[in-house]
């Protein structure tokens, strides 16, 4: 029988994060297991939009740590992760306006760069857009987007450099458990891995891990259709990300000439099966996504579908993130329901899960907030927004 101290269940950007900072703390002999090959889940088909819009505290304080990780990802932890800086604009129509009022104010309390600001000033900001149902608009400068899994594989590299084992293809088919305490896993094909500290981290996947073990947590899957469109030659420079409320859209840049969009629909995106998730947008999703982005920049009307996919939510019931000890199980642990939000927070929750594993302090970090029992004791911490995926 082969161990570890310390086996950590997916192989994207969070297990890969947690991997990294666990080896680097020297908490112990660390194995990543991973089903196929690192990235390759739901990290390959996230937006990997970095922002600090929040309107939790506690979140919004991890997102302005991780934002700055990423900033300078290459000195801190090693690799080009191709972060752009393109700022965030969230229009605010006037029955959203006190919502991102409010939360613009307590995270400009937090030291985040970022502030309302009038028509005027958002007509100024980006004048190729129609702004008619709009009174004004947060404006983030310093948000971005950056390279999903060039991030998973700089974290894997730094974690190998640092001592952990990481294993592709390596499915594991159930969480080992003993007199109330993790003991390790059983990967497909019967091997057995022994470990007294196991961390799952494997988006939705991991909920069927976790009720095998008698945890069922209120976590389910959501599919995210995104469409590419390839700009017209006469659009100008690339735009600011966007969240557009009126369209149920976001509209990110990618690249020099094209934009992405994706749903800000709850709605519409809910998943029975993640196995069975078709690679793309539909036919319709396509031309509802066109047409609503062309609604709000009148020069997309000219632009062509280059192309789509769709990825997974793992949301859970109150849409904030599952991050620490499973109850009733010594020395398991989780990390997901992260509701769309992984990628931007997976520097820090990389931090948070080696502080949680070896026992140490996280200043200004509301560990309630994120305990898998929240919702048997009805402590849930729903956004202050009517769209629970802005957070």
């Amino acid at each position: 029988m082969a161990g570890a101290d310390i086996v950590i269940v997916g192989g994207g950007c969070m297990g890969a994060s947690i991997a990294y900072h666990l080896a680097r703390g020297g908490a112990g002999d660390t194995t990543l297991l991973e089903r196929g090959t690192l990235g390759s889940g739901t990290t390959g088909a996230s937006s990997a939009i970095i922002r600090q819009h929040y309107g939790i505290p506690t979140l919004a304080a991890m997102a302005q740590r991780s934002l700055r990780i990423f900033q300078h990802f290459d000195d801190l932890v090693g690799g080009e992760v191709g972060f752009r800086q393109t700022g965030l604009l969230i229009g605010a129509r006037a029955e959203d306006f006190e919502a991102i009022g409010g939360a613009v104010a307590m995270q400009r309390e937090l030291g985040i760069d970022t502030r309302m600001v009038d028509r005027a000033e958002l007509r100024s900001l980006e004048p190729r857009m129609v702004i008619d149902d709009l009174v004004g608009a947060c404006h983030e400068p310093e948000a971005g987007y950056a390279d999903p899994v060039a991030t998973t594989m700089a974290y894997a590299r730094a974690a190998r450099a640092a001592g952990a084992r990481i294993r592709e293809n390596t499915p594991v088919e159930a969480l080992l458990v003993e007199d109330g305490a993790a003991r390790g896993v059983r990967l497909a094909g019967g091997a057995v891995l022994s470990a007294s500290t196991v961390i799952v981290a494997a988006n939705i996947w991991s909920v069927p891990l976790l009720r095998q073990v008698d945890i069922d947590l209120p976590v389910r899957g959501t599919r995210h259709p995104c469409l590419l469109l390839r700009q017209p030659d006469d659009f100008g420079p690339q735009h600011a990300i966007f969240f557009d409320f009126t369209n149920g859209l976001y509209l990110k840049p990618e690249g020099a000439n094209l934009t992405l969009a994706g749903t800000l629909d709850e709605a519409e995106v809910m998943l029975a099966d993640p196995e069975r998730v078709p690679a793309g947008p539909t036919h319709e999703e396509a031309e509802r996504f066109a047409t609503r982005a062309s609604r709000r920049f009148p020069a997309l009307e000219q632009a062509t579908l280059t192309s789509g996919y769709a990825g997974l939510y793992d949301v859970s019931e109150d849409w904030q993130p599952i991050i620490g000890p499973m109850p009733g199980i010594t020395g398991l642990f989780g990390a997901l329901g992260f509701s769309g939000h992984g990628f931007k927070l997976c520097p820090v929750v990389g931090e948070l899960m080696a502080a949680l594993v070896t026992g140490r302090e996280t200043p200004g970090i509301d560990r309630d907030l994120f305990r898998a029992d929240r919702f048997a004791i009805g402590r849930l911490a729903p956004s202050r927004y009517a769209y629970n995926i802005i957070g």
